[in-house]
């Protein structure tokens, strides 16, 4: 995109940019209209051609991170699941196979989507990754 800049590293071609409209201003403090991009990596501007851009991967993965760290509060779990499938905690309690299982889902207050007692869940009552993640960022099934 054309924005008024100076380039501030002539290694990396980073560039210092001038965000708002007086062109005058910009000139008068040497900036040039040039082709300038903002890097996903470091939130730094640079020549388009230079910019740094993270990998598919490296999105995907700091996405997942990001949905896992979603929570919603037992109550929002319980509403949505009941809504869904008609089916109520105590049902959903004997559907878990290990100890360790029912005593998360008795005393957690809040669950998070990473949680590998959410996978059990959504397994047991046959939701995919993708519902349980639908799930986590709208409330809703």
């Amino acid at each position: 995109m054309l924005k008024y800049a100076k380039i501030i590293n002539e290694e990396t071609k980073q560039c210092e940019v001038g965000l708002g409209t007086n062109a005058e201003f910009y000139k008068s403090i040497g900036m040039t209209q040039q082709d300038v991009e903002q890097s996903d990596v470091d939130n730094c501007w640079y020549l388009k051609e230079y910019c740094p851009h993270k990998s598919e991967e490296e999105k995907e993965r700091e996405e997942r991170e990001r949905i896992n760290q979603l929570s919603l509060t037992k109550r929002e779990v319980f509403l949505a699941i009941y809504r869904d499938k008609q089916i109520t905690p105590e049902q959903i309690r004997s559907m878990l196979t290990t100890d360790e299982a029912r005593i998360e889902f008795d005393y957690a207050n809040d669950y998070f989507r990473g949680n590998p007692l959410i996978g059990q869940l959504g397994e047991a009552l046959e939701y995919t990754s993708e519902q349980l993640d639908t799930l986590f960022e709208t409330g809703e099934l």
